[in-house]
């Protein structure tokens, strides 16, 4: 699309788009942006207004890219202009945007997204807790990480072992192995398998402290 812009053949930035699209890529905000300069470059305002339609459709897309950009005011803002143009925003874009602000520590904000959420009817799947318990994480937030972790048992969403992984990392983390033995005993009784990468968080944590007694058992 780049290319093309600057070559100054939008026929051939549109047709990779529609080309992404027909493939099933979500053409993310640069994406958007590129096509868009192309064709008000070419004065094409017709085509340049019909992608701007499509681009208001496929807003989730978009504040996804947002959010990886780390421009959490703007993605907060495009979820407004969802609701504004009566778009309503799924499970995908509240997961994208309250783990940005999880990992912005931006609490409030998160919790009150959260519970437009639940109010709008959107349900959280598997994915929105593993994004959101792994946002906590990774920002080192123990405390919140443990709190979408109980949300997630309330809502009789089965935990994965990707949920468990980033608990049981934060506990190693904190320093707190007794909590990442509760944690494993938990996935256990609830069959969840560990994986490779469960087993070395759950290591990890036992050893934080030096209980190199338990680790052993866990290796073996």
């Amino acid at each position: 699309l780049k290319s093309a812009k600057k070559r100054g053949r939008w026929k051939d930035a549109l047709r990779i788009f529609k080309d992404m699209r027909d493939l099933g890529i979500a053409p993310d905000i640069i994406s958007y942006s590129t096509l868009l300069s192309a064709l008000g470059r070419a004065r094409q305002p017709e085509l340049l207004m019909r992608v701007f339609r499509i681009m208001r459709r496929d807003r989730s897309s978009l504040i996804d890219g947002l959010i990886r950009a780390e421009r959490i005011n703007e993605a907060l803002g495009a979820l407004e202009e969802m609701r504004r143009c009566k778009l309503r925003p799924n499970v995908f874009t509240y997961s994208s945007v309250i783990s940005g602000l999880a990992r912005m520590k931006a609490w409030g904000k998160a919790g009150e997204l959260f519970m437009q959420m639940r109010s709008e009817g959107v349900t959280p799947d598997k994915v929105f807790f593993n994004s959101i318990v792994n946002a906590c994480a990774k920002s080192n937030q123990l405390s919140k990480a443990l709190e979408y972790y109980a949300l997630m048992r309330e809502t009789d969403v089965k935990p994965t072992p990707a949920v468990f992984s980033s608990l049981i990392i934060a506990c190693a983390r904190a320093q707190e192995p007794k909590l990442a033995e509760r944690l494993f005993k938990e996935m256990k009784r609830a069959r969840v398998k560990p994986d490779l990468v469960v087993y070395n968080a759950y290591i990890a944590a036992l050893g934080s402290q030096g209980d190199l007694e338990t680790a052993k058992i866990a290796v073996n």
